[in-house]
């Protein structure tokens, strides 16, 4: 079988980053070759373009969909994003300043990170007092804070919150804001229907709505029944043959 296709999604998280952080030289191998064959690429990742910034200098994706899709870049240029509406950024970065249980409020806006933190500022990380008003809307704030504001804060602003296994810090983004919406829009400025279009994936959203999506074997459950195809085993070597027999051939 070969799935005949346009433009493919991965997740960095879980698919192309080994556990080391690095990227087999295969796997880098393989998504250079895309290209000659007609084949545009993208990469999803919840971090922000600070750090996704390093894969896209490896990798040179078409598409870089970032910061848990609340921006989409192609190479440096901003392009698409999701972001808070003012009122949501100046509440919520208010109310988080004003609790004596947040000890860091940071905030993504673009390329640019602004923080409470003096000892963060260099050249793409900003200090900011958090105290004083913002007045243009911002794609991600996140904080060091206990559950309970950060569940207020949600409610009371109607966006949403979640955080990660292994920090300490909860994010707010828009409601609009998934991967799966970033990807639609990705199909569009490409002009390319979702129906052409996989993903290697874990995000739900993203399954649903492209026209061929794929799970690593280390999904949930619930991701595996949604996708269609399972890619089996933790070794970039899967994928590297995944590549190799399904997509790269003429």
């Amino acid at each position: 079988m070969c799935i005949a296709n346009k433009f493919i999604l991965f997740d960095i998280e879980g698919v192309l980053l080994k556990e080391d952080k690095t990227f087999d030289k295969d796997v880098i191998k393989c998504l250079s070759m895309l290209h000659d064959h007609d084949v545009m690429f993208g990469i999803m990742t919840s971090d922000l373009w600070l750090k996704a910034s390093s894969y896209t200098d490896i990798l040179e994706p078409d598409i870089s969909i970032v910061s848990d899709g609340t921006q989409m870049y192609k190479g440096s240029d901003l392009i698409w994003s999701r972001p808070l509406s003012v009122e949501q950024t100046k509440g919520i970065i208010r109310d988080l300043d004003s609790s004596p249980d947040c000890s860091l409020i940071g905030v993504s806006n673009g390329r640019y990170i602004y923080t409470n933190d003096p000892s963060e500022d260099g050249n793409y990380v900003r200090y900011r007092d958090m105290s004083k008003p913002f007045t243009a809307s911002v794609h991600k704030i996140f904080a060091r804070t206990s559950k309970d504001v950060a569940d207020r804060v949600t409610e009371k602003y109607q966006c949403r919150s979640f955080d990660f296994e292994g920090d300490d810090l909860c994010r707010f983004i828009s409601k609009d804001a998934n991967l799966g919406a970033a990807a639609r829009y990705a199909g569009e400025i490409l002009n390319i229907d979702m129906k052409d279009v996989v993903a290697i994936t874990t995000d739900l959203t993203v399954l649903d709505t492209v026209g061929i999506g794929i799970a690593p074997d280390s999904a949930s459950e619930e991701v595996k029944e949604k996708a269609g195809l399972i890619i089996g085993g933790e070794d970039s070597g899967t994928l590297v043959e995944f590549l190799k027999e399904e997509i790269l051939v003429k």
